[in-house]
């Protein structure tokens, strides 16, 4: 850290050891530039409350690196070994990559953003919380090879971007999806999306929409009542089903700016409701 006055710029070329306990970058530091190593003891933490340049810079060790404030900036391909990431008030963005193994964990909370316009790729679970808001924008490829969980009430944004879930993902419906500028949710064939609440999926706020491309499993399940796919006045949500939509509990609504467009198939458990608006449609003449 440094007084009000000043700032403490500390740029690590080589290697920063956390053997224990926590090592914090603070109030502030001058905006640092790491190309360098981060090894994290397990049990320890980094923490990073002040915007930081990481370029090519690799974080191992299996502790916790936490981004608690500032804007980050990526370059190069800032790789995560066996060490979860959590992003919480802060975002990440620039023209870089991130890239977490199977080992690394990436927690999107309240107020974290990913906005970079490189890749990012997580073979490790993606764990996308809060109790606040939180958002995916920016341009790059976007991967979930390592499953999915989208939990709590906080509303949880995809803006512009695809979000490709290559592995089998949870949703509790606590939080409102919003899906605008274009904002695209993917999920790859043999894969399950399982909506295990009666949240909402809409189409929101700036314009192009937004779109669910499922090539897998759509599901609702666990609990009785409403689940909806829906949009603000102006905007329309496009959902396109090449595989399988599978209501097994309750109900699965798609209000009237919703474009369902079906080419797989619909699967309805007995006692339970596919509701499509007049204006929603249910185009494509899959099989229900």
């Amino acid at each position: 850290t440094s007084d009000c006055c000043r700032s403490l710029t500390f740029n690590n070329t080589g290697l920063v050891d956390v053997d224990t306990g926590t090592l914090s970058f603070i109030a502030n530091p001058g905006t640092s530039t790491h190309t360098g190593t981060f090894d994290i003891a397990s049990g320890a933490v980094l923490s990073f409350s002040t915007a930081q340049t990481f370029n090519g810079a690799t974080f191992q060790g299996g502790g916790a690196v936490n981004l608690v404030g500032g804007g980050h900036t990526l370059a190069g391909t800032v790789s995560f070994v066996g060490t979860p990431l959590t992003l919480s008030n802060a975002s990440v963005g620039g023209a870089g990559n991130l890239a977490l193994d199977a080992a690394s964990v990436l927690n999107l909370s309240t107020g974290g953003t990913i906005n970079n316009s490189g890749s990012v790729t997580t073979s490790g679970a993606f764990n996308w919380l809060g109790a606040g808001g939180s958002t995916i924008s920016g341009a790059g490829a976007l991967n979930v090879n390592g499953g999915m969980a989208i939990t709590q009430a906080g509303a949880k944004t995809l803006n512009t971007r695809t979000l490709s879930v290559n592995a089998d993902s949870t949703w509790d419906g606590l939080g409102q999806i919003s899906l605008e500028s274009g904002g695209t949710l993917a999920s790859a064939a043999t894969k399950g999306f399982d909506g295990q609440g009666n949240g909402t999926i809409s189409a929101v706020n700036s314009g192009g929409g937004g779109t669910i491309d499922n090539a897998g499993t759509f599901r609702k399940s666990t609990a009785g009542g409403t689940a909806t796919l829906t949009s603000d006045c102006c905007r329309t949500l496009t959902f396109n089903n090449t595989g399988l939509v599978e209501v097994q509990i309750g109900t699965l609504t798609a209000n009237s700016n919703v474009a369902f467009n079906n080419t797989g198939a619909v699967n309805l458990s007995s006692g339970t409701t596919l509701n499509l608006s007049s204006a929603s449609g249910g185009a494509g003449g899959g099989d229900y």
